[in-house]
C-alpha cells in the first residue's frame, strides 16, 4: 500500500517555493499505482490530505513532525498475514527534484524522491511491533524515489502538477531473494554511483535468522552484502547460483573486472574473484 499522505504537500510546497512566478495554486490529482510484482505483497494505493496553515509564517508548520508511512504490504510468513510498512520517522525532504541535478548520477537512482530518516516496520498478530532502521544503510540519509523520471523531463524543470499525478513508485517488491521457500525479503537501492552503479541490499527475515535484518554472506557476516545493480539481486532470485560482474574493465578506470559467485540455500554465500584487464 502506497501513501502519497504529507510527503506530496511537502514537495509540492518545495516545487512551487522553486519558481516564485507561478502564483496561481495548481490542482494536485490523485496518484495510482500498479498492483506489485509479488503475490506475497500487492501495494494498492490509499490517499490522505495534508495542508499547510494559510495563517502561519511557515508554510510548513501544519505538517506533522511524527511519522509518515511511506509504503505498507502483506507478507505471508508460514501461512500468517503480517503488515510490513516503511516509514519515515518524520516527513522527508524532497531529494533529487532541481532539475539541475535530478539527471546527474548521484540522483540517477532516486529522481524525483524524498530524503530523511526511514524505519522498516513489521506487525505480526499477537507480537510487539518490529523495526529495523534503514538509514544507516546508506550514505548520507535514506533515501527512495517517489516518482519516476520521464524522457519528457530532459532539460527542464519538472511540471508541479504532472510530478504529483504520476504513479508512485513501488519499494516493497517482496520476493524469495535467499531462496528459503518463503518471500520475505525485499531489494533496498542505497546509492546511486557513475557508470549505471545502483547499489542494493536485501531486508528481511530468513529461517536462519527471523527478525528482520539485512542480509550479509556468510563469508563476511559483519557486514551488509552489496550488490551493485538491482538486476543482480533478480538473477539471484531467479537461480541459487549465479556468477555476476560488479566492475568491468574500463569501468571507473579499473585495470582489473571483478566478479561475485554467489549462492543461496536459505543463506547467502559470496565469493568475489579479480581477473587482470588484456
Amino acid at each position: 500500500m502506497l501513501f502519497p499522505s504529507r510527503t506530496a504537500a511537502l514537495i509540492l510546497l518545495a516545487l512551487v517555493g522553486c519558481d516564485r512566478s507561478d502564483s496561481q495554486a495548481r490542482p494536485t490529482p490523485s496518484a495510482t499505482v500498479a498492483p506489485g510484482t509479488s503475490s506475497a505483497a500487492t501495494p494498492t494505493m490509499t490517499t490522505a490530505s495534508a495542508s499547510a496553515s494559510a495563517t502561519s509564517d511557515d508554510p510548513l508548520a501544519a505538517l506533522s513532525t511524527g511519522p509518515v508511512i511511506r509504503e505498507e504490504a502483506s507478507v505471508t510468513v508460514d501461512g500468517v498475514t503480517e503488515k510490513w510498512r516503511l516509514e519515515w520517522t518524520r516527513t522527508p525532504t524532497p531529494d533529487c527534484i532541481d532539475p539541475a541535478t535530478f539527471a546527474t548520477c548521484p540522483c540517477a537512482a532516486f529522481a524525483f524522491g524524498e530524503k530523511g530518516d526511514l524505519d522498516l516496520v513489521r506487525a505480526r498478530p499477537g507480537a510487539v511491533e518490529e523495526r529495523l532502521h534503514l538509514t544507516p544503510l546508506f550514505d548520507g540519509g535514506a533515501r527512495l524515489r517517489r516518482w519516476p523520471v520521464t524522457r519528457a523531463d530532459t532539460g527542464k524543470k519538472p511540471d508541479v502538477a504532472d510530478l504529483v499525478s504520476r504513479p508512485i513508485e513501488t519499494v516493497m517488491k517482496i520476493g524469495d531473494y535467499d531462496h528459503d521457500g518463503r518471500a520475505t525479503e525485499m531489494v533496498l537501492v542505497v546509492g546511486s554511483e557513475p557508470c549505471g552503479h545502483q547499489p542494493g541490499v536485501v531486508v528481511g527475515i530468513s529461517r536462519s535468522n527471523p527478525t528482520l535484518h539485512a542480509f550479509a554472506s556468510n563469508d563476511k557476516p559483519g557486514a551488509p552484502l552489496v550488490l551493485q545493480h538491482p538486476e543482480d539481486w533478480e538473477k539471484v532470485r531467479a537461480k541459487p547460483a549465479v556468477d555476476l560482474v560488479e566492475i568491468a574493465c574500463g569501468d571507473h578506470g579499473a585495470d582489473s573486472a571483478t566478479s561475485l559467485h554467489v549462492t543461496a540455500d536459505g543463506d547467502l554465500h559470496a565469493t568475489e574473484s579479480t581477473k587482470k584487464c588484456p
